[in-house]
C-alpha cells in the first residue's frame, strides 16, 4: 500500500507503467504521473485572457462563416432577381407590335397607326444650346418622324437663353419637317407677372406663377376649336408636353398610343398619362407634382415609388407592373394629354386663375405651312376679370395656373391634372344628358403614370435606366424603411377638399400679420398644396438652371402642414426683423441655397 509521503516522490522515480499508480492516482496522464502539488494554478487574470482569446477565435470563425453565407445569398439574389423578379422588363404585346412596325428601319408615321394629330408643346431653358444642338434635338426629330410629320405640330418656347442657345434653336428649327412655331425670348421682365405681397409690404413673383406662364406661352400656338373652323389640320387628338429630359422616341410613342390600351380597339384610354423621370438610375425625380390615387405625397423616390397609405392603389399597380398606374397627378418630364380639354377656347375661365393666355397667334401657320421662328419683346398678358367664364360648351379650356396665396404653393403641373379632371367631369355631366358621354367623359379615362416610359436629365443616368429595372424590386424594403423613418406620407389637411359650389372648408391663410382660419369654397387641386413658397430670383441660377429660392415662413399655424424645402422663422421673428438694417430686411424672407439666411441680433 502506497504511503502518503510517496506523493512527494519525483516523477522520474516512479514507474509510469505501474497499474497501481494509474488506479490510485487519476493525475496520471498519458502514462506519466503528475503530482497535485505541481498542477499550475490559473489566476483570475490569466483565466480571463485565455477565455477571451478562445472566444475571439470562435467569434471570428463565426463571423467568417456568416460573411460567407451572406455573400452566397446576396450573389444568389442578384442572379435570380433579374431572371425571375425584374420590374417593367416585359411590356404588353401591343407595345412590341408598335416597336416591330418601326424596326429595323422606321418609316414616317410607323408608330401612329391611326394617324392621330399630335401637338408637341415644349418650354425650354437651354443655356449653351446643348439640348437643341445635341441628342435631345436629334431624338425630337426622330419622334416627329415616327409620328408622321403630317400629323404633328411643334411648338417650342424658350426664354432667358444666350446667343449659343438661340443659334442652336435656329439650327434645330431648320431641320424640323413638320408645321412648327419656335419662339425665343431674352431674359423676362418680372413686371409682367402677378405678385404676392410679403408681410413687410415688398412684392415678389412666385416661382409657380412664372412656370405656369412659361408653359402657357408654349401652348399659344394651339388653336381653339372655334378658330379651327372645322379644319382637321387644326384639331388635335393629343398634346404631348416635353421637358428638357432625354427620352427614347419609341417610349414617347408608347406614352401616346399604348398606355391603358382598350383590348377591343387597341386605342389608348386616358385623360393624361405621364412618364417617370429619374435623377439617379434607381430614384425618380419629380415628387413635387406626383400624388398617389388618394392624393397622398408619394414618399420615397425608390421603387415602388408610392407608400401604402390609404387604399394603396398606386403602390399595388406598380407592384403588379401595370402600364397605367392610377394617380391623382404626375408629370415626370413627359406627359400625354387629351387635346379636347385644351382646345375648346383660347380664353380661360375662372378655374384657371389670372394667368390666362391670349388667343391663338395671328401668324399661326395653316395646313401645309412651314415652320417659322419668332423673337418677341413681350408685355404682360392682361388677365381675365375674376369670375368670368368664356368657355365653349360650358367647359373652360385648361391651362396652367398657380395658387395666389401667401406662404402656400402647389405645382402648376399638379394643378393642371386637377383641372383636367374637373373639365372632364363637367363635360361628362353636361354631355350625358345629350346621350354623348362617351365622347369626352366616360371614355376620357383617368390620370396615369406609365413606368414603362422613363426619362432622365443626364445621359449617364438615362443610359442605365433599362439595366436598373433588373434589380429595382430589391428596393421595396429599403423604400418602406425610408417611408417609416420619414413618417411618409406627410399630412395635407386639404387633401380631402373637393371643388364645387356649396363645398366649403377651413383654409389657414396669412392675413393682417398672422395666421387665421377662413371658410372658403373648395377648388380643384387642394391635394397638391404644400406649406412653402418659392419666389423667382434673377440674382443667379443653380446648376440645373433654377432661378428661384425658398422663403422663410412665419410660425404659429394651427393646422398640421409640414414644410418641404423652406425654413420656419423663430418665434420672436418680429423682434428680430425690427432689429435688422434696411438691407437685411429686404432679404429677411429669403432662404437661398447659396448663402445663409439673414439673422439680426436684438
Amino acid at each position: 500500500m502506497l504511503r502518503q509521503h510517496d506523493r512527494q516522490i519525483s516523477l522520474d522515480d516512479l514507474d509510469s507503467d505501474d497499474p497501481n499508480i494509474a488506479l490510485l492516482h487519476p493525475e496520471v496522464v498519458d502514462g506519466h504521473y503528475r503530482s497535485r502539488d505541481h498542477i499550475p494554478v490559473c489566476t483570475p487574470g490569466l483565466f480571463y485572457i485565455v477565455r477571451r482569446r478562445l472566444l475571439s477565435r470562435q467569434c471570428f470563425r463565426s463571423f467568417l462563416y456568416l460573411v460567407k453565407w451572406l455573400s452566397f445569398l446576396t450573389l444568389l439574389v442578384l442572379i435570380l432577381t433579374p431572371l425571375f423578379f425584374s420590374s417593367y422588363r416585359h411590356p404588353p404585346k401591343h407595345y412590341l407590335a408598335l416597336e416591330a412596325r418601326c424596326r429595323p428601319q422606321a418609316s414616317p408615321g410607323c408608330a401612329n397607326l391611326y394617324n392621330e394629330k399630335i401637338f408637341i408643346s415644349i418650354s425650354l431653358y437651354d443655356r449653351g444650346g446643348a439640348l437643341a444642338g445635341g441628342r435631345w434635338g436629334d431624338r425630337l426629330l426622330d419622334l416627329i418622324h415616327i409620328l408622321g410629320p403630317d400629323n404633328v405640330f411643334l411648338s417650342i418656347y424658350e426664354n432667358d437663353g444666350d446667343d449659343a442657345a438661340a443659334a442652336a434653336l435656329r439650327r434645330l428649327e431648320e431641320r424640323v419637317p413638320c408645321r412648327s412655331k419656335v419662339v425665343f425670348e431674352g431674359a423676362p421682365s418680372l413686371d409682367a407677372f402677378p405678385t404676392v405681397t410679403m408681410p413687410d409690404g415688398t412684392q415678389r413673383v412666385k416661382r409657380i406663377a412664372y412656370l405656369a406662364e412659361v408653359r402657357n406661352r408654349a401652348l399659344e400656338a394651339l388653336p381653339s376649336s372655334s378658330s379651327a373652323g372645322g379644319d382637321d389640320d387644326d384639331l388635335f387628338d393629343k398634346v404631348l408636353f416635353l421637358n428638357d429630359a432625354l427620352f427614347d422616341p419609341l417610349d414617347a410613342a408608347h406614352l401616346l398610343f399604348s398606355t391603358n390600351a382598350d383590348p377591343a380597339s387597341g386605342r389608348a384610354r386616358y385623360l393624361t398619362a405621364c412618364a417617370l423621370d429619374f435623377f439617379h438610375p434607381l430614384r425618380n425625380y419629380d415628387v413635387y407634382a406626383l400624388r398617389d390615387a388618394d392624393g397622398n405625397y408619394p414618399g420615397s423616390t425608390m421603387f415602388p415609388f408610392f407608400t401604402g397609405a390609404g387604399r394603396g392603389l398606386s403602390r399595388r399597380d406598380v407592384l403588379a407592373q401595370r402600364d397605367a398606374v392610377r394617380v391623382a397627378s404626375c408629370w415626370g418630364g413627359m406627359v400625354a394629354a387629351r387635346a379636347a380639354f385644351l382646345q375648346r377656347d383660347a380664353r380661360v375661365g375662372d378655374i384657371n386663375g389670372s394667368l390666362a393666355g391670349p388667343g391663338p397667334a395671328a401668324d399661326f401657320p395653316g395646313a401645309g405651312a412651314t415652320g417659322h421662328s419668332v423673337v418677341v419683346d413681350r408685355t404682360a398678358t392682361p388677365p381675365l376679370p375674376p369670375g368670368e367664364d368664356l368657355a365653349v360648351e360650358g367647359t373652360p379650356v385648361v391651362r396652367f395656373r398657380h395658387e395666389p396665396g401667401l406662404f402656400y404653393d402647389a405645382s402648376e403641373c399638379c394643378l393642371f391634372h386637377a383641372d383636367m379632371r374637373e373639365a372632364s367631369s363637367s363635360s361628362s355631366s353636361s354631355s350625358r344628358s345629350a346621350g354623348a358621354a362617351w365622347q369626352l367623359g366616360e371614355l376620357a379615362g383617368g390620370v396615369y403614370v406609365n413606368p414603362y416610359v422613363r426619362v432622365a436629365y443626364r445621359w449617364d443616368v438615362f443610359s442605365r435606366l433599362r439595366v436598373a429595372r433588373l434589380w429595382e424590386r430589391l428596393l421595396v424594403v429599403p423604400g418602406a424603411l425610408v417611408n417609416w423613418w420619414d413618417a411618409e406620407p406627410r399630412p395635407n389637411p386639404y387633401r380631402g377638399v373637393r371643388a364645387g359650389a356649396g363645398r366649403y372648408f377651413e383654409e389657414e391663410v396669412w392675413a393682417e400679420g398672422g395666421w387665421r382660419l377662413e371658410r372658403r369654397e373648395g377648388r380643384p387641386g387642394m391635394f397638391c398644396g404644400v406649406r412653402d413658397m418659392q419666389v423667382v430670383s434673377l440674382e443667379r441660377r443653380d446648376e440645373g438652371g433654377g432661378n428661384y429660392m425658398n422663403t422663410r415662413v412665419p410660425p404659429g399655424q394651427k393646422l398640421e402642414f409640414p414644410m418641404m424645402w423652406g425654413e420656419l422663422l423663430p418665434e420672436d421673428w418680429k423682434e428680430e426683423y425690427a432689429a435688422c438694417s434696411e438691407a437685411q430686411k429686404k432679404a429677411y424672407w429669403d432662404s437661398p441655397w447659396w448663402k445663409p439666411v439673414v439673422k439680426c441680433r436684438h
